[in-house]
């Protein structure tokens, strides 16, 4: 790969050092998708929205709940890094657009996205991202949010007991899903 895409609410930064994410391993994350490399500007979940390929290989985001990326996006800025791609890796994260690197990556662009709502809706007025806002949804996600329920316990049982208050405060009708574990 020549080069990667990284985004931040951090600029002016000349390398992107190893960080310990999700995945529990440090790496510098990346992506050769310009627009996916948008939605990480600022800090989300899967509780907010979710972020796939759809079967056309179009990035698709699925608003959680109504007025979701709005919350995360509208009027926030952010920076998109290009990175020299040389140490990138695929499949390390279960994710199909996400790449890793253990080693830090050299800072070979810098782009300042101003508004990353509006960014993001242009590129969906261009055709380039599918966005799907709530109460619309991909097939794929369930129209009783078990998978949300599912994500909650499962990350309830690797030690973030707070995870179902938080599951609960963005998707209040969840709660009785939760009766037995809290």
């Amino acid at each position: 790969m020549d080069y990667v895409y990284h985004g931040s609410p951090i600029g002016q930064l000349d390398v992107i050092k190893p960080n310990v994410s999700t995945h529990g391993k440090s790496y510098v994350y990346g992506t050769r998708d310009k627009a996916l490399g948008m939605i990480f500007l600022q800090r989300w979940n899967d509780f907010i929205f979710n972020v796939a390929y759809g079967d056309d290989k179009k990035l698709e985001i699925t608003e959680r709940y109504e007025g979701a990326l709005e919350e995360i996006f509208k009027g926030k800025s952010g920076y998109i890094y290009k990175l020299d791609g040389q140490n990138f890796l695929e499949d390390r994260t279960g994710f199909e657009g996400e790449v890793v690197s253990e080693f830090e990556a050299k800072v070979l662009e810098i782009e300042k996205i101003d508004d990353i709502l509006a960014s993001l809706f242009r590129l969906e007025k261009d055709n380039a991202i599918r966005i799907l806002r709530y109460p619309n949804r991909h097939p794929d996600i369930p129209m009783d949010d078990s998978d949300l329920v599912e994500e909650a316990i499962y990350f309830y049982k690797k030690g973030q007991v707070d995870i179902i208050n938080y599951c609960i405060k963005k998707h209040p009708h969840l709660k009785s899903k939760f009766k037995d574990i809290t």
